[in-house]
């Protein structure tokens, strides 16, 4: 991966969105063979804002009794995490041009 130059910007957001697309078309061709049950479906935005409150849901749903062992744990981890930034992702203005235009097919 490091061992090339990187590709042209441009071309890293269009591989990048082809790489998405097939991902999710074939998710969408594998779920049909997901027992019923088995599929958990989540918004990120729950992850983001109440990952206690989810990781307990999930918990319950699955009917896991280990969550009064697991809690402890989970929101140390939740709590350390919150210290944690995230680097945004700034691309050159034609890369963000193609990307704009390839999400709004």
């Amino acid at each position: 991966m490091g061992l090339q130059p990187a590709p042209d910007s441009v071309l890293q957001v269009q591989e990048t969105v082809a790489a998405h697309r097939q991902l999710f078309q074939v998710f969408e061709m594998a779920r049909l063979w997901i027992p019923e049950g088995q599929l958990l479906e989540l918004e990120y935005s729950d992850l983001v804002q109440r990952l206690a409150q989810v990781l307990r849901r999930i918990y319950d749903r699955y009917s896991l009794p280990s969550w009064p062992l697991a809690a402890g744990p989970i929101r140390a981890g939740i709590d350390q995490a919150r210290r944690y930034q995230a680097n945004p992702v700034q691309l050159p203005e034609r890369a963000e041009q193609q990307l704009r235009a390839l999400l709004n097919r």
